[in-house]
């Protein structure tokens, strides 16, 4: 046998598949088949079970709200002896010691 043309080709994979070939050698052209690929059919548009309903989601970046508490600050006063910078810095942690810690 030989294969002149790619429907040829074709014919001898369809051939290969219902007789359950794997692996072929026709004229020099060797060749493995795996697993047939699966044909997954999806439901048509009018079949899926479309809502428009809206959801609200409150975005709380980091878990902060209106009830979260500072800890720390238990007085309004404590925060009143704080430095304009302290107050600025207050939430912020060093990454890498200070020049003064490392000797």
């Amino acid at each position: 046998m030989t294969i002149t043309s790619l429907k040829d080709l074709k014919k001898l994979i369809a051939l290969c598949r219902r007789t359950g070939v794997q692996s072929i050698r026709v004229d020099n052209i060797e060749f493995h088949l795996g697993e047939e690929p699966i044909k997954v059919s999806h439901p048509r548009q009018n079949e899926q079970n479309v809502t428009n309903e809206v959801q609200q989601v409150t975005l709380t970046p980091g878990g902060v709200t209106e009830k979260t508490k500072i800890p720390g600050v238990t007085i309004a006063s404590d925060w009143d002896l704080l430095t304009d910078e302290q107050k600025l810095f207050y939430s912020s942690r060093p990454e890498t010691p200070s020049f003064e810690e490392q000797q």
